[in-house]
C-alpha cells in the first residue's frame, strides 16, 4: 500500500507540474498578445479602435484574424490605420469565409 500511495503521489506532482506549465506557456501566449495589441492600438484611430473593440468583444476569433492583418499593415506603413482601412479589411475576410448553407431535400 505504502509504494501505491508513493506512486499516486508521484503521478499527482507530475500532472501538476504539466499544468503549471501549461498555464505558463498559455500566459506567455497571451502576454505577447496583448504587446502586440498594445502596438496595434497605437496606430489605430479613435474610430478604428472603437471598432476593433467591438469585433473583440462580438467575434474574439475574428479579432485575432484582424490583428494579424494590422500587424502586417503597420510593417508596411508608418501611417494611422482609419475607420474605411479597417472596414474594407473585413469586407474582405468575409468575403474569405464560407457561407455554410443546408439543403434539405
Amino acid at each position: 500500500m505504502d509504494e501505491l500511495e508513493q506512486l499516486r503521489k508521484k503521478k499527482l506532482e507530475q500532472l501538476q507540474n504539466q499544468l503549471q506549465q501549461q498555464h505558463m506557456q498559455e500566459q506567455a501566449v497571451y502576454d505577447e498578445i496583448e504587446k502586440i495589441e498594445t502596438a496595434v492600438k497605437q496606430r489605430l484611430t479613435k474610430e478604428a479602435l472603437a471598432r476593433y473593440a467591438n469585433i473583440k468583444l462580438a467575434h474574439p476569433e475574428l479579432a485575432m484574424q484582424v490583428l494579424g492583418i494590422l500587424v502586417q499593415l503597420m510593417e508596411r506603413t508608418k501611417e494611422k490605420i482609419d475607420d474605411q482601412q479597417l472596414k474594407r479589411m473585413l469586407e474582405l475576410l468575409h468575403k474569405q469565409r464560407k457561407d455554410i448553407t443546408v439543403k434539405r431535400k
